[in-house]
């Protein structure tokens, strides 16, 4: 079983998000869930708006478990394997987070 988290920013209204990375790999992460093993765990987590992101004291930035600096980030929990910023939107790298570990 593998558990992937997506953390990606919080959108607005009308579904659109303030950060163009998380716009540009939300598609390209979602296409790839559907090539997903059947035992896997995809956890997708909202930062929230943007001041609060920026804010350095923000807690997503500090939790020691994911270490979170750039937005979207794609981690395999408690694994080394992560994607983030726009090497997000880059099929070929999120389908390879994708793959059985077996």
């Amino acid at each position: 079983m593998q558990c992937m988290c997506c953390s990606a920013a919080a959108k607005d209204e009308n579904g659109e998000s303030w950060c163009p990375y998380c716009v540009k790999a939300e598609p390209v992460i979602h296409d790839a869930l559907k090539k997903a093993p059947d035992n896997s765990h995809f956890v997708h987590v909202d930062v929230g708006e943007r001041a609060y992101w920026k804010d350095l004291n923000c807690p997503f930035r500090k939790d020691p478990n994911t270490h979170l600096i750039f937005l979207p980030t794609l981690l395999r929990w408690k694994q080394p394997q992560r994607l983030d910023g726009e090497r997000c939107s880059n099929k070929d790298l999120v389908e390879m987070m994708f793959e059985d570990e077996d």
